[in-house]
């Protein structure tokens, strides 16, 4: 297991700050969090995130994850699976995404700028991106750091098969 080094910004009287400074804090608190949620609960589902059939789709239930490089996938409420999308495969995959929104006026007249992000997670179907080298642990899934989605259901014969 590869494990980062962390650098946190050291603040002292006088210190001039810049957004940079502002979002180094926040990488190094995210990035000890994401090397927690790695070791300690590997990746996997934590709680909810049935899959459910919807009419010709599929719908993910709310629900925790945790994806391979920690991040916590959070559905909050559900989130239709369309098919025919173009990324048709067998499994529900859930990825980490980030929503910007509440802009704000750049100084100088530039393009309004997103003032808030919100972490979240989007569904689609696609094939399985676990590699052979994963290991299943009785608290789920090891971590291996570079999986980006996680496989949440399978679809067999048109119904979602929850993945244990």
């Amino acid at each position: 297991m590869k494990i980062e080094r962390f650098t946190r910004v050291n603040y002292f009287d006088g210190q001039l700050l810049g957004a940079s400074d502002f979002a180094d804090e926040q990488d190094y608190f995210r990035g000890k969090m994401r090397l927690q949620n790695r070791v300690h609960y590997g990746a996997g589902v934590v709680e909810g995130l049935e899959v459910e059939a919807d009419g010709d789709g599929l719908r993910v239930m709310p629900g925790l994850a945790y994806d391979c490089l920690g991040r916590e996938l959070i559905v909050d409420e559900p989130i239709r699976v369309e098919s025919g999308d173009g990324r048709e495969g067998p499994y529900v995959l859930l990825e980490f995404a980030e929503h910007p929104h509440a802009p704000l006026p750049a100084p100088g007249g530039g393009e309004p700028q997103p003032s808030r992000i919100t972490e979240g997670a989007r569904a689609y179907l696609g094939e399985s991106t676990l590699p052979s080298t994963h290991r299943r642990t009785r608290r789920g899934w090891r971590a291996c750091n570079r999986c980006e989605s996680l496989p949440i259901a399978l679809i067999r014969r048109g119904k979602p098969r929850r993945l244990r």
